[in-house]
């Protein structure tokens, strides 16, 4: 598109989204999140005994190695 110090080469209206038409759109009506109805789930590959599986709680990392992680220089 258009770069900062280069000329800029694309469309600007390629993939733009027109929020103006789908303001003028007919939505469905709000629904409160208790009562509303919901399509049954899928199974999942890769959790096929998703119901009865063990419980294992989330964990992060031991440590975390800040020495490894790479930043951007930061501008003057």
């Amino acid at each position: 598109m258009a770069a900062c110090d280069a000329t800029g080469s694309g469309d600007w209206k390629d993939g733009e989204y027109n929020v103006v038409a789908w303001l003028g759109e007919t939505h469905s009506p709000s629904v409160d999140w208790k009562v509303a109805e919901m399509p049954d789930l899928e199974p999942q590959v890769d959790m096929p005994d998703a119901a009865t599986a063990p419980v294992r709680p989330a964990t992060g990392p031991k440590t975390i190695d800040l020495d490894a992680i790479v930043v951007p220089w930061k501008p003057v």
